[in-house]
């Protein structure tokens, strides 16, 4: 008998030590997202916290940087990409929620 059982680190305020978990971290949050603009380099890991009590959907202006993506409360979405640019994402039920993302 196999038995798998998965885990989930839940988002404290900081990052975890060791580098187990991204250094770059965006709080989604009722009313806006934090920080608004994050400048990091290209291969970098983000993630997405949903630091709500109900689930949340982003998106990429483009939607192809990021699609329609659902963060459950609580929990959190990692985006990384080689791709070097500029783009902004927002909240699908609150499109003037937005934030921008400086890859370099």
């Amino acid at each position: 008998m196999i038995l798998i059982n998965g885990c989930t680190k839940i988002y404290d305020g900081a990052p975890g030590v060791g580098n187990s978990l991204p250094g770059n971290f965006i709080s989604v949050q009722d009313s806006s997202f934090t920080p608004v603009l994050l400048d990091v380099v290209a291969g970098s890991t983000i993630s997405f916290v949903n630091n709500t009590s109900s689930d949340k959907v982003i998106q990429a202006v483009d939607s192809l940087r990021i699609p329609a993506t659902i963060i459950l409360a609580g929990k959190s979405f990692i985006y990384k990409t080689n791709i070097a640019g500029s783009f902004e994402y927002f909240r699908k039920d609150k499109p003037g929620i937005r934030g921008t993302i400086n890859l370099r």
